[in-house]
């Protein structure tokens, strides 16, 4: 018998309209952002009295003498150049103006950078002394493109903060610092292209030590090109672990993780005078920078306030505080500028002001207005409106009248006439609502009327238009009030509001009068 021919098995293919799945190694995870944010003259940009027009420099000591730390623009010009003593440069530049190294006021500018900076991204990283990184890949669509993240830092640090800027923007940290220290402003989102980008900037700009650039100088390696030539072994037996290090978490071959800046809960922001001032106008120009910060600093973390305090500080007395309070919680920089405004115009100073602060501690969650998603009536709309609108109004008379020339009056769940009212500052309450007809003025103490022929007597007979309206309460708490009300008219026209004691006498009683 004979056999049948065997039967290969056929390759299996998928048919061609189903397209083959990616292997693993194949699917693209989309890469990080690094946008390194370098301030080369912060150190001199954060002196108060510094001005774009001057040749300054700081200056800072070294082994035993000062020598030029960072130089203005002009300075530049006129050939001073960092690390030059002190002496040399006031050859070069007679008229230069000189300040010292602060390195806590440098940190602490750094700081509010960083507070700025996360109106961007919620990953910021502090490089001091004059750096920040921002992780900006979960905020391209929420801007519009990396193009639209860096024109608003270049705008707002250029033309608010009045800083010098370079950035640069790599898929690593370390790639995007070096290279916006070295004053590139490249811009690579794919980390194969960082050996070659990288390669062309001198060794110079490695942050090391100056005795290891040095002896990589005269080994021959100019730049970083050079370096990728040599072997990592004997790299790093020759410098060091650390450069080895150094360049494989420029490159991204090693992990590098960083510390997020964590944003305090309380805002403390001061400003000092470069001398004495005593005029108002420049006072609020100032305030109204700290404002602006302010004002960023809570939409930044959604919150907002009812109290903040701006204190002026003297030479010699105690300084002048001015407290800020609404009746609803903001973060409006106008309404707080106007507050802040009206509060100054009643201000008489007594001593010229040094500096001032601006001080916040009690942050709410911020709730926006909610608008109707249905057409509501134009009543209904109307009222909503003037009930929004008139809360600004009553602020700003209390800052300009004193807190206690504007009250709030709400109606409590009392039947008694004398203890159905509150009368309070800014403390939001719900009114309770009531369905009788009752007048607005009360007198303090209720009038007792005349009768004649059984009738109540004012300026004439009083005539019964509207009643009786029974109040009998009290007796829970050992002032029993037991009473008929009517709305009366007397012969004037007036409109009153009487009652009737229900004891034996029934004496009549004037207790309010309508508008």
């Amino acid at each position: 018998m004979a056999k049948s021919p065997a039967v290969l098995p056929l390759p299996f293919t998928l048919p061609p309209e189903v397209p083959q799945a990616a292997s693993q190694a194949e699917v693209e995870i989309p890469q990080p952002l690094w946008l390194a944010l370098v301030l080369p003259k912060l150190a001199l940009e954060v002196h108060d009295d510094h001005r774009s027009d001057r040749a300054a420099v700081v200056v800072t000591e070294y082994k035993g003498r000062s020598v030029v730390h960072t130089v203005s623009h002009l300075a530049e010009i006129q050939g001073v150049n960092t690390n030059m003593p002190i002496n040399a440069a006031y050859a070069l530049c007679p008229s230069l103006k000189v300040y010292p190294l602060d390195e806590h006021k440098q940190c602490t500018r750094l700081q509010q950078l960083a507070h700025w900076a996360g109106q961007f991204t919620s990953k910021v990283n502090v490089q001091s002394p004059q750096a920040l990184l921002l992780e900006v890949r979960g905020s391209l669509k929420l801007f519009g493109g990396l193009s639209v993240i860096q024109d608003r830092i270049h705008q707002q640090l250029e033309q608010y903060w009045q800083y010098s800027v370079h950035t640069a923007v790599t898929p690593t940290p370390m790639a995007s610092l070096l290279l916006a220290n070295s004053g590139q402003s490249d811009v690579i989102q794919n980390r194969q292209q960082l050996r070659s980008a990288l390669g062309r900037l001198a060794v110079k700009h490695l942050p090391i030590e100056l005795k290891t650039k040095r002896q990589l100088r005269n080994t021959g390696a100019r730049l970083l090109r050079d370096l990728w030539r040599l072997p990592k072994d004997g790299l790093a037996r020759r410098f060091g672990p650390k450069l080895v290090n150094y360049l494989d978490r420029t490159l991204g071959l090693i992990p590098d993780p960083l510390d997020c800046y964590k944003s305090p809960e309380t805002f403390d922001a001061s400003y000092e005078f470069p001398m004495e001032v005593k005029n108002t106008d420049l006072l609020l120009n100032i305030a109204e920078q700290l404002l602006l910060q302010f004002t960023d600093f809570l939409r930044q973390r959604d919150v907002c306030i009812n109290q903040c305090q701006f204190a002026l500080f003297h030479d010699k007395q105690a300084a002048t505080n001015i407290i800020i309070g609404v009746r609803q919680p903001t973060r409006d920089h106008v309404h707080l500028k106007n507050l802040l405004e009206e509060h100054l115009n009643r201000l008489s100073l007594e001593a010229p002001v040094r500096s001032i602060r601006l001080s916040a501690k009690d942050l709410m969650l911020f709730s926006p207005q909610q608008v109707s998603l249905f057409i509501e009536p134009l009543l209904d709309q109307a009222l909503i409106h003037n009930e929004c609108d008139i809360e600004p109004l009553l602020e700003q008379l209390q800052a300009r009248m004193g807190r206690d020339a504007i009250m709030t009056f709400h109606s409590i769940a009392d039947h008694r006439p004398e203890y159905a009212y509150r009368i309070n500052q800014n403390v939001k309450e719900k009114s309770f609502v009531i369905t009788q007809q009752r007048p607005f003025w009360l007198l303090a103490e209720p009038q007792l009327l005349p009768q004649k022929n059984h009738q109540p007597w004012l300026h004439g007979p009083v005539t019964l238009l509207k009643g009786p309206e029974r109040i009998q309460a009290g007796w829970w708490s050992g002032d029993d009030v037991k009473r008929d009300y009517y709305i009366a008219v007397d012969n004037k026209g007036s409109h009153l509001w009487i009652y009737q004691e229900l004891d034996k006498l029934c004496r009549w009683y004037l207790h309010g009068l309508f508008a």
